[in-house]
């Protein structure tokens, strides 16, 4: 799947109010990491959600990014698994 078709998946998202796009996670996060996302979401005006979202997109950007040929196929291989799984399951509503 290209970038362009994961954008055109959560613009459609967004203008016909489904979800299937995106998949809900929980997390724990310190308090010194929790004022970082309070104070950029405040800053910016915008949602922590979308502030954690472009940092996490951030931190793989730059994770990935300085992996090795052998990591980042590994890394890659299991992405296309996982990217397959997740879309069958919110193709089907299991997600």
């Amino acid at each position: 799947m290209s970038n362009l078709d994961d954008q055109l998946r959560n613009l459609k998202s967004s203008v016909f109010k489904t979800d299937s796009t995106n998949k809900a996670y929980s997390l724990r996060l310190s308090l010194d990491l929790s004022a970082h996302i309070e104070a950029i979401a405040d800053v910016s005006g915008k949602s922590r959600n979308i502030i954690m979202t472009d940092l996490l997109r951030l931190g793989l950007a730059y994770f990935l990014e300085n992996l090795d040929g052998i990591e980042l196929q590994q890394i890659a291989e299991e992405y296309e698994e996982w990217k397959f799984t997740l879309q069958a399951e919110a193709a089907t509503g299991d997600n």
